[in-house]
């Protein structure tokens, strides 16, 4: 996919920043730290198997969810954005996370911005300001996922995918460690192929890697969603 993305200056007025910092506050899930992210797709039932058996600790009762999402993938961009159904048939979100730090495929993502679908103009700045719409761009609102890029510019990709998760929420006096960590694993299907995924996410990368040196799972290949999509739709 060869795709040219014109980078502008950003021209937000003082009104606009006012308004962007005023979304910000009333989004609840951007109270939230930035958090480190490790993630390793794979095929076989017993790499999930086997971690759960060297985690040393009593895990606590997981959590069991269910999403279906729709990744909005733009070749020059390492956004996760994705549009979400919610339990509500008439309303979705579309939730976009940044990449701020990399080292050794382990990524460390901004606080979560979720903006109700449609998009109004309010909320259309802070796509302008993450780069996903052109500054000059003129549109008052988005009412169609496919309608969030220029297609001129960007040959961008939709990809559903459906996610069946197991999450543990691991305090830190379980693990021994120093921060508390989220351990997931997950069937997902990816535009109807099935995949199996393993993810860790942590404040601290270091305790990512300890807990990476329990499961014995520190050479196993890193990467994101986003990435992984991209290189599924090169082979």
């Amino acid at each position: 996919m060869k795709t040219k993305l014109v980078k502008e200056e950003t021209k937000i007025d003082e009104s606009e920043e006012l308004n962007i910092k005023k979304i910000m506050i009333k989004n609840k899930n951007n109270m939230k730290k930035e958090s480190w992210e490790w993630r390793c797709f794979h095929k076989e039932e017993k790499l999930s198997n086997s971690a759960l058996k060297l985690v040393d600790l009593n895990l606590p009762k997981p959590k069991h969810i269910n999403y279906t999402d729709q990744y909005v993938i733009i070749p020059k961009l390492t956004h996760n954005i994705k549009l979400r159904e919610t339990k509500d048939q008439n309303r979705k979100e579309l939730h976009i996370k940044t990449i701020t730090k990399a080292q050794n495929n382990i990524f460390k993502f901004s606080r979560k911005s979720i903006l109700s679908f449609p998009i109004m103009k309010k909320d259309l700045l802070i796509l302008k300001r993450l780069n996903i719409l052109n500054e000059n761009n003129e549109t008052k609102s988005l009412d169609y996922i496919k309608n969030i890029f220029e297609t001129e510019n960007n040959n961008s990709l939709l990809c559903f995918v459906k996610k069946n998760i197991t999450r543990y929420n691991i305090k830190k006096d379980m693990s021994k460690l120093k921060k508390d960590l989220r351990l997931e694993f997950a069937n997902i299907y990816i535009n109807n192929s099935p995949f199996k995924t393993i993810s860790l996410k942590c404040t601290s990368k270091t305790v990512i890697i300890e807990m990476l040196r329990k499961l014995d799972m520190l050479d196993l290949e890193r990467t994101n969603y986003v990435n992984y999509i991209k290189s599924l739709e090169k082979k």
